[in-house]
């Protein structure tokens, strides 16, 4: 079941599909391996699905093109160093908010199934 919005308080959340756990936005930050954390209630193994696969994959190359803006502005001599780590700060938080929340609103938890086992 994706992670839906909840409409009471307007908040993006991550479902547990064993227990029905619910991973906050504000959580979601705590995860640092998305095809491998554990559910913060029952202890399950979880993993994102599809789509969450896919905001992943997309989030990694828009970063990567961001970093690779101020590379070729540095080298291109348009910009100091402190201008360089200057826009990829502010590219970090304007473009790492949203992915994260969009991560997490299209992601849908699965149970992680370990192999060789029944």
């Amino acid at each position: 079941m994706p992670g839906p919005v909840d409409g009471t308080t307007g908040v993006c959340e991550l479902i547990c599909p064993a227990c029905d756990h619910r991973v906050s936005f504000a959580q979601s930050f705590g995860i640092l391996n998305p095809f491998n954390f554990p559910c913060p209630d029952c202890k399950s193994r979880l993993t994102v699905g599809t789509r969450g696969r896919i905001v992943l994959v997309a989030a990694v190359i828009f970063g990567l093109s961001l970093c690779a803006i101020a590379i070729f502005m540095e080298e291109a001599g348009r910009w100091e160093t402190r201008e360089s780590l200057q826009f990829t700060a502010l590219a970090l938080i304007v473009g790492g908010l949203p992915a994260q929340y969009f991560g997490i609103s299209f992601a849908d938890a699965q149970i992680k199934r370990i192999s060789g086992s029944a």
